[in-house]
């Protein structure tokens, strides 16, 4: 195998897992009326987090009641047990990090139903659980702990990055890219917010195998227009089909907030901050890519077909190997 094919196929191997958005690392903390804490680690698919667990604590004062017991999900692991923090409760008690390199998501629900919720990072891997007593978080708090994680799921997804470079080749124009983005943008801004509201199920191994299939099915219609002389697509098409694709990426987006633990129905804040983390981060990536398209405009009249290349090739492969999967 020649080293270039050697060295793409890797890649692609390297991602097929991976090729979603990053999930957050989270820290469950749910009182019981009995005083009793139920603790929920969750750490993603990645082989080097397996097991990280294990490098969760809680102040010494809280006396673990059971074994912990694995909770099987599609990626990643869960973990649960339950421990006994004394008459406090969960006031005042330290929470350290996972030792993650990334962000990891905090999540509080006290008895009397009030929550918090807090990003704990590697500068500050450790935080103190506030009395009851004291005024509750303002609601900015909790959106600003979402943010980051919103935009941390769409930069690390490189399915997801290559949908939008795909679709800046696809359209040209200022204009003609605008309303395709905002398509894009309305479609999953949409079922990211009905999924995550009103509690949608949707199966997560059928959602990553139709994303992996809109970015295939963007390439190749691509490459055709590309061959073809094509400069945009005709009528409606410029916007239904970004809007009909953003569909399908919304609901995996949503699949990541609820990996970090938002409960149906609740977490109006946290809903709004992992959406604008998300756009941001998309927002940032269109600005990129058109950046390094405009320096490259008329040195490599070839980029736009290797773009094209590249994504059809992964994004066969992902469907692929997550079609594969469902069996």
């Amino acid at each position: 195998m020649r080293p270039r094919a050697l060295t793409l196929a890797l890649f692609l191997h390297s991602t097929v897992s991976a090729a979603h958005g990053r999930d957050p690392e989270v820290v469950t903390l749910e009182e019981s009326a009995d005083g009793a804490v139920t603790v929920g680690v969750r750490v993603d698919d990645d082989p080097a987090r397996v097991g990280a667990a294990w490098s969760f604590a809680l102040s010494p004062r809280c006396r673990v009641l059971d074994a912990p017991t694995r909770v099987a999900e599609v990626r990643g692991e869960r973990w649960r047990w339950r421990v006994d923090c004394g008459p406090r409760g969960l006031d005042g008690v330290t929470v350290d990090s996972l030792g993650s390199a990334h962000e990891t998501l905090v999540s509080v629900r006290r008895r009397d139903g009030s929550s918090l919720a807090r990003t704990l990072r590697p500068g500050a891997p450790a935080m103190v659980v506030p009395d009851a007593h004291e005024p509750a978080p303002p609601w900015w708090a909790t959106a600003r702990a979402f943010v980051a994680l919103g935009a941390a799921h769409l930069a690390t997804g490189p399915d997801h990055l290559l949908f939008l470079a795909l679709l800046l080749v696809r359209v040209r124009g200022a204009r003609a890219r605008v309303a395709a983005v905002s398509a894009f943008t309305a479609g999953h801004a949409l079922t990211l917010v009905l999924s995550a509201l009103a509690a949608v199920p949707v199966s997560v191994a059928w959602v990553e195998a139709l994303i992996a299939g809109s970015v295939w099915l963007l390439a190749a219609d691509t490459w055709r227009a590309l061959s073809a002389g094509e400069r945009d697509p005709a009528g409606a098409d410029a916007g239904i089909l970004p809007a009909a694709f953003g569909l399908v990426h919304g609901l995996g987006f949503a699949e990541g907030l609820r990996a970090a633990g938002m409960r149906p129905g609740e977490g109006v804040a946290a809903l709004a901050g992992f959406n604008v983390g998300v756009e941001a981060a998309q927002l940032a990536a269109v600005l990129a890519a058109a950046a390094v398209g405009r320096l490259a405009a008329g040195r490599a009249p070839w980029g736009a077909r290797a773009v094209t290349a590249v994504a059809g090739v992964a994004g066969g492969w992902w469907l692929t190997a997550r079609v594969v999967a469902l069996a």
